[in-house]
């Protein structure tokens, strides 16, 4: 080695000693990759001796120092696998194999609604189990964006603004909305009855079918009065007038069948849980040191990893394994001209207290248990929450477009501008506290968006 390389050695080989990343603000990003910094060793034991001939520049590579511990330790807790589904005591059917069985077939099923639609209209598998369809501003779609079903197990809460608190207890709003499935409980308990495969699979898993050839007793339509019948109060009416008019008795009969079928498919999407996706990999690499593993991300994603849980604050909200916190927050999303204004969980709380099929109801299997007991925690005070949203799960993300509950951004780079600037005011309540601006340019949205698309995974069934 020449006299004038060993000082600089010396001080490269000091910077590496204790494996400390430099702290302080991120420096911009340039299109050569992550920053260099003085934690990052210049070779390793692999490498041939240093010659003063072997000063040619070399690309950067991937190291642990790029990352401190605080940002390891968040990526680590990221992954997929890192939390199972959570359990849900007010469904004994969740891990029913027969009610998963029975759940599939369900979930893929076209006749239970009289449009000759399912499940698979918004919750495409090949597109994570979620589709392109929100608000279009002409009237032709009425409700929100579609969120992704994949690692729906692990969430609190459900639809958008949380008015459903188990996965069961969502199901009979899309099979019964005018706007979704347009079916009813009498109709599906009919289509069951006439389907000798459906029928079957119900008796593996529930028992026999109740017998419904007495059509004075069961009609072929029918159900209770639900929010959305003002899109077509005529069809709607009839259909509460026949449920009225049928016998308390026999309406826990048609009621029953509704549940059983609303768990059993419960108990197939629990099994919709995220598998491994490149960041998944590259986590696994982050935790067992090693450097090679660390490749499977680009330079760019992995700028965009340390952004995500560091300077622009994503982590905050978008934490575990499904990179959600499962709770509500107002984003402050201003007025948009086609897109009619939502109260959000402001509106939710009196429903999912009202929600017959809610954790403390007559149909849930634990009725005095930890799901029932926070409903009587919930915040009395709606103002708190007017137009606050569920934070949304950002598996698969990159295949979910467009975004935001009211599917107002077209593209990840539309959202992650609006989150980081946060320009316009809020059209309903009071934007989150926790949230503000981000110093940002278009290269860290760019790496967020690398970074994002890291998220996206096989299908985690084989369908």
């Amino acid at each position: 080695m020449t006299p004038r390389l060993a000082p600089l050695l010396s001080a490269l080989l000091a910077g590496c000693g204790n494996g400390a990343a430099v702290q302080g603000v991120d420096p911009p990003l340039d299109a050569g990759g992550p920053p260099l910094d003085a934690a990052d060793p210049p070779f390793d034991a692999g490498d041939p001796p240093l010659d003063a001939g072997d000063l040619q520049p070399t690309p950067p590579r991937p190291g642990l120092a790029e990352f401190d511990g605080l940002e390891i330790e968040r990526l680590l807790s990221l992954r997929a696998r890192s939390r199972p589904a959570q359990p849900d005591s007010t469904n004994a059917f969740a891990d029913s194999e027969d009610a998963a069985s029975f759940g599939e077939a369900l979930f893929f099923a076209t006749n239970l609604s009289p449009k000759n639609v399912g499940c698979v209209l918004c919750h495409a598998p090949a597109k994570g189990f979620s589709q392109r369809l929100s608000y279009d501003g002409k009237g032709g779609l009425g409700f929100r964006n579609v969120p992704t079903l994949i690692g729906v197990a692990g969430q609190p809460w459900f639809f958008w603004d949380g008015r459903a608190d188990s996965a069961w207890a969502q199901f009979p709003t899309p099979l019964e909305h005018v706007a979704e499935l347009g079916s009813d409980r009498l109709f599906l308990a009919h289509a069951l009855a006439s389907d000798p495969f459906l029928t079957e699979r119900y008796a593996v898993a529930f028992g026999p079918l109740p017998d419904l050839s007495d059509h004075d007793r069961f009609p072929s339509r029918g159900r209770p009065p639900r929010d959305g019948d003002e899109a077509a109060p005529e069809e709607t009416a009839a259909l509460n007038a026949a449920w009225s008019a049928m016998a308390p008795l026999d309406q826990r009969v048609v009621n029953d069948i509704l549940v059983h079928s609303a768990k059993a498919v419960a108990a197939f999407e629990r099994r919709l849980e995220p598998s491994d996706a490149p960041f998944d990999l590259f986590a696994d690499a982050l935790a067992s040191g090693d450097l090679e593993g660390l490749a499977l991300l680009s330079n760019e994603a992995r700028q965009g990893a340390k952004l995500f849980v560091g300077r622009a604050r994503c982590f905050a909200c978008h934490s575990g394994p499904l990179l959600s916190d499962g709770e509500f927050h107002n984003i402050g999303l201003p007025p948009h001209p086609s897109i009619p204004s939502d109260p959000g969980r402001a509106a939710a709380i009196a429903q999912v207290l009202d929600d017959p099929f809610n954790a403390a109801g007559l149909y849930s299997d634990d009725p005095e248990g930890a799901r029932a007991q926070r409903l009587g925690s919930l915040a009395p005070n709606v103002e708190l929450v007017l137009g606050a949203m569920r934070t949304p799960s950002l598996r698969n993300v990159a295949a979910t477009q467009p975004y935001g509950h009211d599917g107002r951004f077209s593209t990840l780079v539309e959202l992650l501008r609006f989150k980081l600037s946060l320009y316009g005011r809020p059209e309903l309540g009071t934007r989150d506290p926790a949230l503000s601006p981000i110093v940002h340019d278009e290269a860290e949205l760019n790496a967020l968006v690398a970074f994002l698309e890291t998220l996206t995974s096989p299908p985690p069934v084989d369908l």
